[in-house]
């Protein structure tokens, strides 16, 4: 059973590879899905390299998933040093196009002043708007 799933597994990262790097169609979802399984293991194996690639790819087509998880690696310092100042700029970048989850970035790295002055007013505007799409039903 276990070969089974492995096989799958490599069967379907094949499908999004040929399908994400199509230049006729470009898939940004597939781009953020194959990144994500570099970025969590899904491949078998963790590659920070690899799933930063898909990331930017896809963040480039504007999927505020890849996005967030771009921005994400660049705080954390997954595969690369901490970059707080490229992780801000791309939570701004996705909260500006209503990704709730980078609302609630931007927050905690304003209120603990991760890469910029520690400010709790922007913090607070942040947090502001992040309840404001939550209450419109578009915190996902």
């Amino acid at each position: 059973m276990a070969l089974r799933m492995n096989r799958l597994v490599v069967l379907a990262l094949a499908g999004f590879l040929l399908s994400a790097c199509d230049n006729n169609t470009p898939d940004a979802a597939e781009q953020y899905a194959l990144g994500s399984a570099y970025d969590d293991g899904g491949t078998q194996q963790i590659d920070y390299e690899k799933a930063r690639y898909w990331y930017e790819k896809s963040s480039a087509q504007g999927n505020l998933d890849a996005m967030r998880a771009l921005g994400f690696m660049y705080e954390k310092g997954k595969g690369m040093e901490v970059n707080y100042t490229k992780a801000i700029k791309i939570y701004t970048e996705a909260a500006e196009k209503g990704d709730y989850h980078s609302h609630i970035n931007l927050w905690w790295m304003y209120s603990q002043g991760l890469g910029v002055e520690k400010n709790s007013t922007v913090a607070a505007q942040w947090s502001q708007k992040a309840k404001e799409l939550e209450a419109a039903g578009k915190a996902d």
